[in-house]
């Protein structure tokens, strides 16, 4: 398999997957890409390659027990604490 293919085996946009911390960090891309900020909810919904932001929603729910947008919110913050 080609590195041009990775991203397509790992059902992540191009760019997500570039940015995946997961092997290093055991952090998942999608939180990462939530908590990094410099996307919109709804284009980590596109890169990560679900059908509607509920998917996501319910997916990061039982992944890390928080919605997208409180997980945002508490990184934002820890920022300005």
């Amino acid at each position: 398999m080609s590195a041009d293919e990775l991203p397509d085996a790992a059902n992540l946009g191009r760019e997500l997957f570039s940015r995946s911390p997961h092997l290093e960090t055991g952090q998942s891309c999608v939180r990462a890409a939530v908590e990094d900020g410099s996307h919109s909810i709804d284009a980590v919904v596109r890169e990560a390659g679900f059908l509607a932001a509920k998917c996501m929603f319910r997916s990061s729910r039982r992944a890390c027990g928080q919605l997208p947008p409180a997980i945002r919110h508490s990184v934002r913050l820890d920022a300005a604490a």
